[in-house]
């Protein structure tokens, strides 16, 4: 689960509903990796329970930004310090523009990013019908692309009726690459009306059930790109040795 507490448009997610989020993911031990633009966002995170919890923090870099110049590259190098001390875990995803950070990939591989994933809130994102699998770009870098966004319409909402139904719509649309990212719009969510909450965290109970009983497992975004490295690393030859005659 990525929680992407930035806004795409003009509202943003108030700190009520960030922390509400954070007590339910908590409270059914789901890991999860939340979202944010800068260090005072992920303040309303950090108390003792979240960094107690298995959550992660990504940064989220807007299209907007000129990435170009040397004040990007030390505000991007601070803000993932900051962010760093703040969990136990340090940040090896960003959230944005893959074909405009893929500039400053060298800049990103350095500060341990190991993955962009795709923001679809981003206005300049082309969205996609289908869900992709990780693509390699430079400097040992991967895209990762969402497998679904929620909140989703809510007519497909009425095609979740029964238990573990909706569990398995998640599964069997990650089925074809292996793995469900899905990426949670806090914005989205904080404008849906009570029934549509109360159906989204029935998801998070019926995936915490499934995971209590070995049915799936959930992971957090740095165990995926930590075993995307390591497909990429290059395994030494082995030399074959013969005894002299």
């Amino acid at each position: 689960f990525v929680i992407n507490l930035c806004s795409g448009g003009s509202l943003e997610p108030n700190d009520n509903r960030i922390r509400h989020l954070a007590h339910l993911f908590n409270g059914h031990r789901l890991p999860a990796t939340w979202a944010v633009d800068n260090v005072e966002r992920a303040k309303l995170l950090d108390d003792s329970q979240f960094a107690r919890s298995n959550n992660e923090l990504a940064l989220v870099i807007s299209s907007e930004e000129d990435i170009s110049t040397r004040p990007f590259v030390t505000r991007l190098r601070s803000q993932v310090s900051a962010l760093n001390r703040m969990t136990s875990t340090a940040i090896s995803l960003v959230v944005g523009n893959p074909s405009t950070l893929q500039g400053q990939a060298s800049v990103l591989s350095k500060q341990g990013i190991g993955a962009i994933l795709v923001n679809m809130s981003d206005p300049q994102v082309l969205p996609t019908r289908q869900p992709s699998a990780p693509r390699p770009m430079g400097c040992s870098l991967w895209q990762l692309a969402p497998t679904v966004t929620l909140p989703l319409p809510r007519r497909l909402w009425r095609l979740l009726p029964a238990r573990h139904c909706s569990v398995k719509q998640l599964l069997s649309t990650g089925k074809s690459i292996g793995t469900t990212l899905v990426v949670i719009r806090a914005e989205e969510l904080g404008r849906k009306s009570a029934r549509s909450l109360q159906s989204f965290e029935k998801l998070l109970r019926e995936v915490s059930w499934a995971a209590s009983h070995s049915l799936l497992s959930v992971v957090n975004t740095s165990e995926v790109v930590a075993e995307l490295a390591d497909q990429r690393r290059v395994k030494p030859q082995r030399s074959i040795l013969r005894a002299a005659a």
